[in-house]
């Protein structure tokens, strides 16, 4: 039987299980970083975790913005995986951490977290979508382009370290 999955809003219940999933993949993914990279990728993740995560509905889940949960239609509490839209200004919208656990890696949850996102934002009236990432989360900037999000020249975000190669993408909502 093929498991099905659904997208329900964030529930003040589902923290711990986000910042578990959040930690989880990211420390999967920092463990290809050179040793002299990997603790300036565990201040840059731990700074997501001590700001935002710690009040995800103040941060992401509060209208404007929408924190997006999926979910296994058995399990309706547990957190497959996450992403959030926050509103930037009437005409952009920024994608923040698309996560999705790595037991459920398999099934399109990103794919499923990526559309909800652009439908959403479309739905409130965006023409644009932004995000930033790092160098080395490889399979996410690989997803992004292929959703049709482009690479724009980098600014250095107030937030992130340099050396970790952070990328800023744009998506065009109006097409």
């Amino acid at each position: 039987m093929t498991q099905q999955f659904f997208v329900r809003p964030y529930q003040d219940d589902d923290l711990e299980q986000i910042r578990l999933t959040f930690r989880t993949v990211h420390e999967e993914a920092m463990s290809g970083l050179p040793p002299d990279r990997l603790a300036e990728a565990r201040i840059a993740i731990g700074g997501e975790m001590g700001t935002r995560l710690v009040t995800p509905r103040e941060s992401y889940a509060t209208a404007p913005n929408h924190l997006f949960i999926v979910s296994p239609e058995q399990e309706p509490q547990r957190v497959c995986g996450y992403c959030a839209l926050v509103r930037i200004d009437d005409q952009r919208c920024e994608l923040k951490n698309v996560v999705v656990h790595p037991d459920y890696q398999a099934y399109g949850i990103a794919r499923i977290l990526m559309q909800t996102y652009e439908e959403q934002a479309r739905r409130d009236g965006y023409a644009k979508s932004v995000l930033w990432t790092y160098a080395f989360l490889t399979t996410a900037t690989h997803m992004y382009i292929r959703r049709g999000y482009r690479i724009v020249a980098l600014e250095v975000h107030p937030d992130m370290f340099l050396t970790l190669g952070p990328i800023q993408m744009e998506l065009d909502l109006t097409g």
